[in-house]
Formats: C-alpha cells, structure tokens, sequence
C-alpha cells in the first residue's frame, strides 16, 4: 500500500519557491518557511471601533498543531467546544457559565458538531461519539476507518463523517451505519479535510483529489461530482488539488473553491456550475447576505459578489499570517491569525475597522457568529465571546 504524505497549506508555498526535493513525510514546523516568504507585519492603523469582550473562560489546551479539525459548535443557547486531551464541553452563550464537561479520554481530532439532539467529535483513532446536548451524556459510540480531522456534520436524521482515507461514512441519528463512500486518495494531500455539510437531504463533501460530490443523504447514492481542482505539473507538490475548504451553502447555492484549482457556484441538487473564478484556497469561504468572503492560500481575503462572482476587493494586508477561514458579521469579515489576533474588515472595501489579541499560541479555528457576538478559541484554550462596540 502506497503510503501519504500530508502536508500543511501554509507549507505548500514554501516548497513552491524553494528547490526542495520531497523523499518522504517529513514537515516544517509552524513559521520554519517565513525566511522565504515571511508573513505580513501587522500595520498600524486607527480603530474605527471597539472590540467589547463579553467574557472569557479557560477551557484548556485548545486545537494544538495538528488538531486543526477542532472548532466551536452552536446549539441554540449553547457553545460547544473540545480540546485535543479529550475533553468536551457545553457554555452559556450568554454568560460563559459552563453547564456540562465530560472527559472521554481519547485524542479528539473532529468537532465537535451540534444539531438538534446531538452533538458529535471525532478521535484520532477513527471513534465517533455522540452525547447529549443538554447533559454531555454519551448517546451512542461508532467506528469510522481512519481518523476523523474535520467536524461531522448533524441533521435530525443523520450523521456524516469525513475520515482521513477518503471514506465517508453516514449514521443514523441512534448510530447504526447508513451508508460508505470511498474516494481514491492522492500519495501527497494536504494536513486536513473539508468538513461535510446536509442540506435539503444532500451530504456535500470536498475530496482530496479536487472533488466536490453530492450524496443523497437516505440512500447513499452519488447524486453528481464537480471537479474544483485538477492535478497539474511535473512536481507532487504542483499537482496538489485538494478541496479542503468547508463550502458554503445559501438556499439551493453552493460556492465551494480547490486548493491550486477554483471558486464554483454550484446548484446543490444538480452540481451544475453556474459561475467560476480562478482562486486558490484550502482556508475557508463563507457567505453573508450578496457577498462571499474567501481568505487565499496566501492569507489573502477576498470579497466577491455573490451572485456573479465578480470582484468587490482583495485585502492583502494580511498576507502569509495563515489566516482561519472567515466568518461574517453584520460589521463585515472577521479572521483570526497566527499570532492569536482577530481581524474585523469592513465590507465596503475591506478595510480594517478593529483587532483583539485573544490567544498568545495563536488561533487555528475560525470565529463563529451566533446571539450577536462573535466567539473565537486560541489554541492555547482561550474562548472568549465579542462584539464591536456601538458607535
């Protein structure tokens, strides 16, 4: 068996533009290319607003190096968050209070997820777990074939989970196996995947060999593939065409984008394009309102009209700060970055409005917007719940 090799992102470019030979796994640690291409220093700028901190609370380790899958969860009233060690909470979006913390004791790679009798976190061993949102009490325990790197996704009647070979593999709501999905997966792919999404009886998931596929959600059947990214080059690293950026969904619309490939809207029943740009991303894409937000796979953020695809603005004051993938407000796109600092960029013309320093370690999972405030983890555990000031 052909072993893969897994790579970061924010690796990729460095190899790019330095004459390195790739004989086997071995990767650089966080910052070791910035000789080559270091990141942006932050500029100085004047605060058009204020970040309020609602509170904060220490939750321990939050997604170390290589638990990037693990993000936050909204579930009505409750935030839901996990940390490597195995640990799985439910706070208060209101107050911070913690209402329930179970220990699993495994390595959790996925999640958590939240839907509306559950909540889901993968384990670096393949072990899906399912508990109770109001209690944290396990519902029931499944196998998927690899490990889980990426947040499940939970609908009333199911649940899908995207392991680390390429299989995805669908649950009921009580737990019993659905259906499989395999894909081939490429010898050289990057470190993470797309987190699958439901909706309207679809599960959309990005593959590692620059797909996008649509799966019937009670049968299992392939309802159609889209390719984002195509293998192109002499190097493995050129011909890396992973979709690991989560995809948006809005109505009947996706907008999903390949890592060296492209940006597509998509009808979500029939996987037909509608539009298409030329972008290059394995961070994130959301959309808000007639605007998608998309940050590059050189920490550039990008805003686009919705419903062409045309160009609004490129921010590119944060370049090479391997940003987390963008969340959006009311006030505009916010990311957070490697030295542990959110952004809020104003959506006329991307300007920065306000920053925070959250987390010294830095911040790998992207912001969540929920109850009028945004909620970002620091990888060194720290949560806390913002919002802008009024003016």
């Amino acid at each position: 068996m052909m072993q893969r090799k897994i790579l970061r992102p924010w690796l990729v470019l460095a190899l790019a533009l330095t004459p390195v030979l790739l004989g086997g796994c071995s990767l650089l640690g966080r910052g070791g290319d910035e000789a080559v291409d270091p990141p942006a220093e932050l500029p100085d700028f004047e605060p058009e607003r204020e970040v309020e901190r609602l509170w904060q609370v220490d939750i321990g380790d939050g997604p170390a190096a290589r638990e990037d899958g693990l993000q936050l969860a909204l579930g009505g009233a409750r935030l839901f968050a996990a940390t490597p060690d195995g640990k799985v909470l439910a706070l208060s979006t209101e107050t911070g209070e913690q209402l329930w913390r179970v220990d699993l004791d495994r390595r959790l790679t996925g999640g958590p997820a939240a839907g509306l009798s559950l909540v889901v976190v993968g384990s670096a061993d393949g072990e899906v777990f399912a508990l109770d949102p109001e209690t944290g009490e396990q519902r029931w325990q499944a196998r998927v074939t690899s490990e889980v790197v990426a947040p499940p996704a939970v609908s009333p009647g199911a649940v899908v989970v995207r392991a680390l070979d390429g299989r995805v593999t669908a649950f009921t709501a009580d737990g019993e196996q659905r259906w499989e999905y395999r894909s081939p997966v490429p010898a050289l792919t990057l470190r993470g995947a797309s987190a699958p999404l439901i909706e309207a009886g679809v599960a959309v998931i990005g593959l590692d060999n620059g797909r996008l596929v649509g799966i019937e959600i009670g049968s299992g059947r392939v309802l159609w593939e889209q390719v984002l990214s195509l293998p192109s080059g002499r190097s493995e690293v050129e011909r890396l065409a992973d979709v690991d950026a989560t995809p948006a969904i809005r109505g009947t619309e996706i907008y999903a984008v390949g890592y060296q490939g492209r940006l597509l809207n998509i009808g979500l029943q029939t996987g037909q394009p509608r539009w298409s740009r030329d972008v290059s991303s394995a961070i994130g894409i959301t959309a808000s309102g007639a605007m998608l937000y998309v940050v590059d796979d050189r920490s550039r953020v990008l805003a686009l009209d919705r419903l062409s695809g045309g160009s609004l603005w490129r921010q590119e004051a944060l370049y090479r700060r391997q940003l987390t993938a963008p969340a959006a407000t009311g006030e505009g796109a916010v990311v957070g970055d490697y030295e542990g600092y959110l952004h809020w960029l104003h959506p006329a013309d991307g300007r920065p409005i306000a920053r925070y320093r959250l987390d010294g370690d830095g911040i790998t999972a992207p912001p969540l917007v929920g109850a009028d405030r945004v909620f970002a983890l620091g990888r060194g555990g720290k949560l806390a719940a913002l919002r802008l000031a009024a003016d």
